[in-house]
């Protein structure tokens, strides 16, 4: 499953992102609470990530 990287840039929508991360997740069949929050910080970089 690919999900864009969220950057926290101002052209980035967080809400957008976080809808794709919701979507991958049910799509994959990722219920477990540490599995979705594991797959989402895998998916933050640059400036979200600090």
């Amino acid at each position: 499953m690919s999900v864009p990287t969220f950057d926290g840039k101002d052209s980035d929508s967080l809400v957008f992102w976080v809808r794709e991360i919701e979507i991958a997740l049910s799509a994959c069949q990722i219920y477990d609470a540490r599995a979705q929050v594991a797959f989402a910080l895998s998916n933050l970089g640059g400036r979200a990530r600090a």
